[in-house]
């Protein structure tokens, strides 16, 4: 398997294809994270552009602009290349996924 640089590569390469396919979706302004792990890697070039988005502390992988005609929205997708981090995958989405909830209000759990 490859690494999370290559993951993201091929995760950024099926959207940009999917904005072609994607009728009722609109898929726009990519990014990925400028980790140096990124930057350094083989595939930098085709990673770009490349930036630094943190929610809650926390920097996805990768963001990108979603439109469809009900809504719009920012997607931020958490990248690992193992299995023995989704742990912490799962951690760092939850703290992006909740940011947007007014009062970090989640629908798990609830009194």
């Amino acid at each position: 398997m490859g690494g999370e640089a290559d993951i993201v590569w091929a995760l950024k390469a099926e959207l940009v294809l999917d904005v072609t396919r994607l009728h009722s979706w609109r898929i726009a302004d990519i990014g990925v994270d400028s980790d140096a792990s990124y930057r350094n890697s083989p595939c930098a070039a085709q990673l770009e552009p490349m930036v630094s988005m943190p929610i809650r502390g926390f920097y996805p992988d990768l963001v990108c602009n979603h439109a469809s005609p009900a809504e719009s929205g920012i997607a931020a997708f958490e990248v690992k290349a193992s299995f023995d981090d989704w742990v912490k995958g799962m951690t760092q989405a939850r703290a992006c996924r909740d940011s947007r909830r007014p009062n970090n209000e989640t629908n798990l759990h609830k009194n």
